[in-house]
């Protein structure tokens, strides 16, 4: 009889059998394996991991039968099938050769994706076989319509080819249904390449973790995140019209400043948008205050609304000046930008502004006395 101990191994890179049963990772020995799969046969008779447990418990037994010391294991991953997910199978990995003490591996894989962590594997204990499970079909049912509804039904399959085709396609006709074909193919790549980088690069969980902050806040009744929210859609709207006019801009007059004259002409049209992507998020401050300690402070209030109006209306009124300069000759270029209409009136507005609040200032802390 072999002395050396030995480990049936099957390892769920996804983690089908963590999320769709009750059983936590790692499962040892043969009784439990067996319990997983009845309960997994269960809740997804056609997986393919599931054929792969019954397969590992087949090797299990005939190891058994030829006078092998063996023990049986099943490791999961996470469903990101990341890094994480290989190093959630390397822990598991470890405390079952410190339990069993096993010097050598059977892996049965039910794909190339659970094979990804075969150098994992190797370089702790050698694999003495690998066995890759491929499942029968019968000759009635492997058409192409049956092929292509289990591909379509396959969850992983689903958010990694389907999701960005959908959005591609759902792109694409929202903006034809607008009028704006010129702009549907370009928008749709764009959104997919978003979507590639975002894959590339791994980002879904910081994006989880943003959409669980976002749910923790609105579980706890952050009302500031809706209005915040809100403001960032406001953001991301005037952008693209921004970089639309900015792309569309042509300039009357030729002169040396008039290749700038489309970044002012962008600017201009972005300046109103950020005014109200900041109203936004002030009214959700304000809501959440009333929300929450049940009183509002009118002084404050009106002081800040009005300072940052007065801002606004003066860097409006700068970038119109500024485009004016770009598009004139340069021998006029500053006395038409400082006598343009747009300069001049939204230069006035503010002066309004900050001269009547003054007033009401003064009035308000020195009321007028009744003699």
């Amino acid at each position: 009889m072999d002395e050396e101990k030995y480990l049936v191994l099957i390892v769920d890179r996804d983690d089908d059998i963590g999320r769709k049963t009750r059983y936590k990772t790692p499962i040892l020995g043969r009784d439990n394996v067996i319990e997983v799969a009845q309960e997994f046969a269960l809740v997804d008779p056609e997986d393919s991991d599931l054929n792969a447990i019954y397969a590992a418990i087949k090797l299990y037994d005939e190891l058994t039968s030829e006078g092998k010391d063996v023990e049986i294991a099943i490791l999961c991953g996470t469903e990101s099938t990341d890094r994480s997910a290989d190093e959630k199978i390397e822990r598991e990995l470890l405390e079952v050769l410190r339990i069993t003490g096993a010097k050598g591996v059977y892996l049965v894989s039910d794909g190339a994706e659970d094979e990804y962590i075969i150098p994992i594997i190797t370089s702790y204990v050698p694999i003495k076989s690998l066995r890759r499970v491929v499942i029968k079909q019968a000759p009635n049912i492997e058409t192409t319509y049956y092929v292509i509804k289990k591909f379509i039904e396959d969850e992983k399959i689903q958010k990694k080819f389907i999701l960005p085709l959908a959005i591609f396609f759902l792109a694409y006709g929202a903006l034809m249904l607008l009028g704006k074909s010129s702009y549907a193919l370009a928008t749709s790549l764009l959104i997919i390449s978003i979507y590639a980088l975002i894959k590339i690069y791994k980002l879904e969980s910081y994006l989880a973790r943003f959409l669980f902050l976002v749910k923790e806040r609105f579980s706890a009744g952050g009302l500031q995140v809706i209005f915040n929210t809100i403001a960032l859609v406001i953001l991301l709207a005037g952008t693209l019209q921004a970089i639309g006019v900015a792309i569309t801009f042509t300039p009357n007059n030729v002169t040396p400043f008039a290749k700038y004259a489309s970044v002012i002409a962008g600017l201009k049209a972005l300046t109103w948008w950020l005014y109200l992507a900041y109203l936004m998020i002030f009214l959700g401050r304000i809501v959440e205050t009333i929300v929450n300690e049940r009183r509002l402070e009118l002084d404050p209030l009106i002081s800040s609304l009005t300072n940052s109006l007065v801002l606004v209306l003066v860097i409006f009124a700068i970038l119109s000046a500024t485009h004016v300069a770009f598009t004139t000759n340069p021998e006029n270029a500053v006395f038409s930008a400082v006598t343009s209409n747009d300069f001049i009136l939204y230069i006035s507005i503010a002066i309004f502004i900050v001269v009547m609040r003054y007033i009401i200032e003064r009035m308000t802390r020195h009321p007028a006395k009744v003699k």
